[in-house]
């Protein structure tokens, strides 16, 4: 009699009306599929919930404020194209702050540093500066990078196109 999971040998010892008692059990080593699989799920399971306790902090913020970032700007791209007029995402670098012209100012973390490149039509002063999309979906252009000690990210936004674009160095 042989099982997946276990070969019984049959020795028989008499116990009176030839009765027989298995005797001794062997059990073939390794893990079922199933046991793998769960193992893997509950490994899988705990690194995601511990991944961003062990990212640097200073990462977890640099893409917190990209997010922000490329997110308004596409808004302002967008409303560009559906209004058919001009928009402006306009940033200021000592208050650390940007928004959509006419929209919600939303703040940057502290802790990091910025920097815009943008026509110099769009400079506003020595702090700020804008970038404007046109209707056609383009834009002056430009480039924002945001700063940490040992990590650097990029949003490039292209002048011909209004392509919104973001790399890390």
């Amino acid at each position: 009699m042989e099982n997946l999971a276990a070969t019984v040998i049959m020795q028989t010892y008499p116990f009176g009306n030839n009765s027989h008692v298995p005797a001794i059990t062997h059990y073939k080593s390794g893990f079922t599929l199933i046991e793998l699989v769960a193992v893997i799920s509950i490994v899988s399971f705990i690194a995601v919930a511990l991944l961003p306790i062990t990212m640097p902090s200073g990462k977890s913020e640099i893409l917190k404020a990209r997010s922000g970032i490329v997110s308004a700007l596409r808004t302002a791209r967008i409303e560009a194209i559906e209004s058919r007029s001009p928009s402006d995402f306009i940033i200021n670098l000592r208050e650390k702050t940007y928004s959509v012209k006419g929209r919600q100012q939303h703040q940057l973390p502290d802790s990091l540093s910025y920097q815009l490149i943008t026509a110099s039509s769009q400079t506003i002063n020595t702090d700020s500066g804008s970038i404007k999309f046109s209707p056609s979906g383009g834009s002056t252009g430009g480039r924002i990078s945001i700063i940490a000690i040992g990590h650097k990210e990029h949003v490039d936004i292209d002048w011909l196109t209004g392509r919104i674009t973001s790399l890390a160095e």
